[in-house]
């Protein structure tokens, strides 16, 4: 298997970073909705290192989407397709970039735990209302995300789950 993306798959370095992101971005979400919502639960060093991680993968990741060669698509399909599946990708990788610190601006104004608060010039019901918003985006564009990859496999026989999976797939 090769290092970089094809014209026909995927490398090792998309496919780690693509679980590995899926993985950070889906949990600092989820845990950072518990904070927020559950009393019980206060964010600790592990919510935080959650967060940078998510932060830091989802940045790499969008700086290799736009500096290496995407693979062709599997089948044919309308741009219309190709627009909305490549829009659910970025929005996700922005989602995994930008959710953890407004997660921290909104932690840093009502707790004492010495966090950057990166969007001081906004007020605080604004910086709630975009994480909110943002972790809903988030949390649906991976349902819908995974639900196409899922039916693209089974129903379209696409082979595209294959691809991200890392097995090796002949023209």
């Amino acid at each position: 298997m090769r290092l970089r993306d094809t014209g026909m798959g995927f490398g090792v370095i998309t496919i780690g970073m693509h679980w590995v992101g899926a993985f950070l971005v889906i949990a600092f979400t989820l845990a950072s909705l518990a904070a927020l919502l559950l009393p019980s639960v206060t964010p600790g060093r592990g919510m935080i290192l959650l967060g940078v991680l998510s932060s830091a993968v989802s940045s790499f990741r969008l700086i290799w989407r736009f500096t290496h060669f995407y693979p062709l698509p599997m089948a044919p399909k309308p741009p219309v397709v190709l627009i909305a599946q490549r829009t659910m990708a970025l929005a996700l990788l922005l989602g995994g970039a930008v959710l953890p610190w407004l997660f921290f601006s909104l932690l840093a104004r009502s707790t004492t735990a010495g966090l950057p608060d990166l969007f001081s010039v906004f007020p605080q019901w604004v910086i709630a209302a975009l994480f909110w918003a943002g972790s809903l985006l988030v949390i649906l564009t991976a349902l819908v995300h995974a639900g196409a990859a899922i039916f693209g496999a089974l129903a379209r026989g696409d082979r595209s789950l294959e691809r991200i999976l890392g097995q090796k797939l002949e023209p």
